[in-house]
């Protein structure tokens, strides 16, 4: 099971957990807080289809639509999807 969960809300269950078992501690609070703060966040990078490598806009368009060359139809800029890959600097 891998829920999303607010890294606040467990920072403070367990810290309340430690208050349980073992009693308050002003350094063993800042100790849980910075392991957990150590922890990567399970937020995924989102792309937007402007930024794609994926994506083409054409100039004669009067939109702010982009093609999408790897799904091979248009969609709104800020769209994105999961063949999101970052477009490279050229």
């Amino acid at each position: 099971m891998n829920d999303l969960i607010s890294r606040q809300a467990a920072i403070d269950a367990a810290v309340k957990m430690f208050e349980a078992w073992y009693g308050g501690s002003v350094l063993r609070d800042r100790e849980i807080r910075a392991r957990f703060d150590a922890l990567p966040s399970a937020q995924p990078e989102i792309i937007r289809c402007k930024d794609c490598k994926y994506s083409c806009i054409d100039p004669e368009r009067e939109s702010d639509e982009i093609y999408c060359s790897e799904n091979d139809f248009w969609r709104w800029d800020d769209f994105y999807c999961g063949f999101e890959k970052r477009r490279e600097d050229e």
